[in-house]
């Protein structure tokens, strides 16, 4: 049995909802994927996960570069940062 969105997810969906349009694309800085989804608009990236960029790995940095380019290009309308004091922690907007 599927659980409801949480209280961040809706009110991100009733944000981006009203603040964009339906073909814009939004970007979404944190550990909250869901949010396209939930919101009905598609990712300005293809990094729909953080945690790759952040590990320390030989392709982090290009890999930011990269996601911070590809948002720079398409993300013109809307960023949404999800933030959590702990891993696995409920996420603020």
């Amino acid at each position: 049995m599927a659980s409801a969105p949480s209280p961040i997810l809706r009110k991100s969906q009733s944000i981006s909802g009203i603040t964009t349009g339906r073909d814009a694309r939004i970007a979404v800085l944190g550990s909250e994927p869901q949010i396209y989804f939930y919101s009905g608009r598609r990712s300005a990236t293809g990094y729909l996960y953080m945690y790759s960029l952040t590990e320390e790995q030989k392709y982090a940095l290009r890999m930011q570069k990269e996601m911070i380019g590809e948002i720079e290009k398409t993300a013109r309308n809307m960023s949404s940062l999800c933030t959590s004091p702990i891993p696995g922690g409920s996420p603020r907007l």
